[in-house]
């Protein structure tokens, strides 16, 4: 019985939101600062000129410009859109800020500011309001996923995204029946995977040149072309 009056609820919510917050003239929302264009698609709001927008604006400056939910959203939305080199791009920008300077600087966590260097202090050296983005790690770089409906990682799927200019990578998940672990180096045009999965997991492994393989609990190396 509630559903209709949140439907209209939420069409309400959405005509508030690009009346006050959407330039219809160049399709951003709030001048697509500090990842304004990012909270608008995420929610279903804006046309294929928002998403270019907030594209070309981080493509062009090259670091993050956003807080800890925009930050997130931000590397997510490229990540499914196919921009994962982008998406890297930002996750090791070093300056003027971003986790690559925190890096060059020393830091062993997750700071409180990305711009602490402004005055030379931050109030939390310990701080994870920034870590949503290590998911994606798992999820897009590793490509380990499972499909929906599925839980425990026991059915997964590895696809790792190929980034150009990150010719290595290694990482492993700890699901409940141990560790899934993915590695590839590329090597001119070709690249060479190795999944290792523990008893109780299986799935499939997709390659770069479309081919999947089914996998069982063991090691696989596969190489293919890119």
């Amino acid at each position: 019985g509630d559903v209709p009056a949140l439907l209209e609820r939420k069409v309400r919510l959405e005509k508030a939101v690009l009346d006050h917050y959407y330039d219809p003239v160049t399709g951003d929302f709030c001048g697509n600062v500090q990842g304004a264009n990012a909270f608008a698609l995420d929610i279903g709001l804006g046309d294929e000129r928002t998403y270019v927008h907030m594209r070309e604006h981080y493509r062009d400056t090259g670091c993050y410009d956003t807080g800890i939910f925009g930050t997130d959203i931000v590397t997510r939305l490229l990540f499914e859109r196919g921009r994962g080199d982008l998406a890297v791009r930002l996750l090791c920008a070093a300056d003027p800020h971003g986790f690559g300077r925190w890096m060059r600087e020393g830091s062993t966590t997750l700071w409180e500011y990305f711009d602490y260097w402004r005055n030379g202090v931050t109030r939390s050296y310990s701080h994870p309001m920034f870590g949503a983005v290590v998911s994606y790690f798992y999820e897009y770089l590793l490509g380990i996923t499972q499909d929906a409906g599925e839980v425990g990682y026991r059915n997964v799927n590895i696809r790792p995204a190929m980034i150009e200019g990150l010719n290595r990578l290694n990482g492993y998940m700890t699901v409940p029946c141990g560790r899934i672990d993915v590695a590839y180096e590329r090597t001119g045009d070709a690249v060479s995977l190795r999944v290792s999965l523990p008893e109780g997991v299986c799935g499939k492994v997709c390659l770069p040149n479309g081919e999947c393989h089914a996998v069982t609990a063991g090691k696989h190396t596969f190489t293919a072309a890119l």
